[in-house]
């Protein structure tokens, strides 16, 4: 009887040893995540702060974190500052994206987002993100982001602040970007052959693109348009403080222990349950 009870246990072992090796590793992965977020932003070309003295990779906060509710006629305030933390001058984009619930409601048409002048409403963000440009800093040189948040008198009622789950991304260019290659056409043939009959000659092929390669064309108020798949690597978001990694690494350990603790319970039970049909 006991051996069989010890067979029947087996696999049980085996699931609780898989599970404990899990939850180790799983706890190593915390204990090693923000060391390497760290070592990372550590060589990022953009310190940032949120009162202009206090520098660091990372923002301590997002935007308007202190808000709880929007009111109609409210209107809150926040700024970031921006540092060139290298040797050598980067030109500065800053775009404001929408990251917050992906259904629409009727405050998106009366919500207005904005930066340095430059606004939108929270309808408008969802269809394409909001750019200003910051221009050249020099090394060390700082600039300053006023971003805010309105919601006039004519709104229908209030919204939580969740409404403004916004988020802010770079795109950084130095001097040292590389210049597209010029294009250039083919020389003529210094000998030309006086037999050959000129309409043998290839012409043009109709379905090449008469396009040359190159940069995006300004726009006419001297923003480029917005970057291209290849461009993609160009944008970064500003740097956070991976809160919300550690929230799920920290949901994943609840979720592990709390299927080791059911095995354990469901052993016991069944262990209790051989004993009392032993002592019958």
């Amino acid at each position: 009887m006991l051996e069989t009870s010890a067979l029947q246990h087996a696999p049980a072992r085996r699931v609780a040893r898989a599970l404990l090796a899990a939850l180790a590793a799983l706890a190593l992965t915390l204990g090693v995540l923000p060391a390497t977020a760290t070592t990372a932003s550590a060589a990022a070309p953009i310190d940032v702060s949120v009162d202009g003295e206090h520098w660091a990779p990372q923002l301590p906060r997002q935007l308007f974190d202190s808000v709880d509710r929007l009111s109609p006629g409210d209107r809150v305030d926040d700024t970031v500052w921006l540092r060139n933390a290298t040797d050598v001058p980067i030109a500065v984009r800053v775009q404001m994206r929408w990251i917050g619930p992906a259904d629409t409601a009727a405050i998106d048409d009366v919500l207005a987002v904005g930066m340095n002048g430059s606004s939108a409403t929270v309808r408008q963000l969802r269809a394409e993100p909001l750019t200003v440009d910051l221009g050249e800093l020099a090394p060390q040189a700082t600039a300053r982001l006023d971003t805010e948040a309105v919601l006039p008198f004519s709104a229908p009622n209030a919204t939580q602040s969740r409404y403004l789950d916004l988020d802010l991304v770079l795109q950084l260019s130095g001097e040292d970007d590389p210049d597209p290659p010029p294009t250039s056409e083919p020389s003529p043939d210094p000998n030309p052959d006086p037999s050959a009959d000129p309409s043998d000659e290839p012409g043009p092929d109709p379905s090449a693109s008469t396009t040359s390669p190159g940069p995006e064309s300004d726009s006419e108020d001297g923003d480029r348009s917005p970057p291209r798949d290849d461009e993609a690597d160009r944008w970064a978001p500003l740097p956070r403080t991976g809160a919300e990694t550690l929230l799920l690494l920290a949901a994943g350990l609840v979720t592990i222990g709390a299927g080791i603790t059911a095995l354990l319970v469901a052993r016991r039970r069944r262990h209790d349950a051989e004993e009392d049909a032993t002592q019958r």
